[in-house]
């Protein structure tokens, strides 16, 4: 039997990975290998993928942008 389904991919803290290569000085080689070749293929360019969630563990603002302070 052959079923093709598609597949729902979460990856959290998907920056950690990153942060420690900037830490540990191979900060360029980390970002080629994330950017290129495992998101592009996992995420952008998978005809399989039905749905991708990405979760990040830094802060991105520190201001709420739905309201004036």
């Amino acid at each position: 039997m052959n079923i093709m389904e598609k597949v729902v991919i979460l990856i959290d803290e998907y920056d950690q990975p990153i942060i420690d290569s900037y830490v540990k000085g191979y900060y360029e080689e980390a970002i080629d290998f994330f950017s290129k070749s495992f998101y592009g293929s996992v995420l952008k360019d998978n005809e399989y993928l039905e749905l991708g969630v990405v979760t990040g563990i830094l802060r991105v603002a520190k201001e709420n942008i739905f309201f004036e302070a």
